[in-house]
């Protein structure tokens, strides 16, 4: 007897959107969020403020995500804030972007 293809829960499908400071994978059912700004231990900047509630949004919407896993590229998951954004930010009127995750929550 041969088998030709492997069985259909053994396949692994990546699905991936295109963002400038965060990497979003999919993959077997798992949303993976990645801060890719290495060069500063992932400091968070206005970027990546803005692409993190699309990325949390996207999974939420996403019924086939079953769980989201946020990491960093790099030797570090994140710094914190950006000094150099803060600062740039405060002299502005624009003032420091809103954050906040997705009100759904993937158990």
């Amino acid at each position: 007897m041969t088998f030709h293809n492997a069985h259909p829960l053994a396949r692994k499908e990546k699905f991936a959107l295109n963002y400038e400071s965060i990497i979003y994978e999919k993959a077997d059912k798992i949303a993976r969020i990645t801060l890719n700004r290495p060069e500063v231990l992932n400091a968070l900047n206005g970027q990546m403020l803005r692409e993190l509630p699309e990325a949390t949004g996207e999974a939420s919407r996403d019924d086939d995500v079953r769980a989201v896993v946020i990491t960093g590229s790099g030797r570090g998951f994140c710094a914190g804030g950006d000094h150099r954004h803060i600062e740039t930010q405060a002299a502005s009127s624009e003032g420091l972007a809103d954050f906040s995750f997705s009100e759904k929550v993937i158990l």
